[in-house]
């Protein structure tokens, strides 16, 4: 279902033929175990999409954000879920970035029972960035624009994006989207997406220091720390050769 006024009847009727095909797309990643329906709202104005999201995930530069009650620990389900679209996104968006938004956004309503607030962004973003590219099989160098130039005029990354990376606004917060994406993108092709799906699993359980981020890492995908952030380094390089 989604929701609005009529001034933005445009971009309603785009996301409502979207809609279906979105939720299949997510569900062949995640997999069935999500309600598999979205309410979708498209807010008129910046009050009405901070009415909606709240302070803390209501700036001009975001096109649309899901949210839900708070999910209590235990708890395989969550309730309140919607994707709110900013006023600005019809202007912001075109066909392909709305197509990936909405996927991406979808993604967090499907693992939002499965995920603790707190968890390594990188793996949070990531894997929903990944869903929204998923069915446009982007080069890194179309996906992750900046991180393709840094890769170009600083070598491939040697560290995991942290959390104040995202929130920082800006350049730093884009690159770090895109280092997150292509985590998440370098495990898929490197493995598979089961294995995609089963690390973002055993990352959401909360905040992970770096001793259990090896032990899970190695549990998921036989590597250390130090030696998936190389090899994921190796696999960024080799998507722009």
């Amino acid at each position: 279902m989604v929701l609005g006024h009529s001034d933005q009847e445009e971009l309603i009727d785009a996301i409502a033929a979207d809609l279906a095909d979105a939720v299949s797309s997510v569900t062949e990643l995640w997999g069935p175990d999500w309600s598999q329906r979205a309410l979708v709202v498209v807010s008129s104005s910046q009050e009405e999409f901070t009415e909606q999201v709240g302070v803390d995930h209501s700036g001009s530069d975001i096109a649309a954000v899901a949210v839900s009650d708070v999910v209590e620990p235990g708890s395989d389900s969550a309730t309140g879920q919607r994707v709110v679209f900013s006023p600005a996104a019809s202007e912001r968006l075109d066909e392909d970035t709305r197509h990936s938004v909405l996927r991406h956004e979808l993604t967090h309503v499907a693992a939002r029972a499965a995920t603790t607030d707190g968890s390594p962004m990188w793996m949070l973003e990531g894997f929903a960035d990944y869903a929204g590219h998923r069915d446009a099989e982007a080069p890194v160098g179309r996906a992750a624009p900046i991180l393709a130039a840094a890769v170009v005029a600083h070598g491939p990354p040697t560290r995991l994006p942290v959390d104040a990376d995202f929130m920082a606004g800006g350049e730093r917060a884009q690159a770090a989207y895109e280092l997150a994406w292509s985590v998440s993108a370098y495990v898929a092709d490197r493995f598979d997406e089961p294995t995609l799906r089963e690390l973002y699993v055993d990352l959401a359980t909360g905040p992970v220091d770096s001793h259990e981020l090896d032990v899970k890492l190695h549990e998921a995908v036989g590597l250390s720390a130090s030696e998936f952030v190389t090899d994921w380094g190796r696999w960024v390089a080799e998507g722009l050769d």
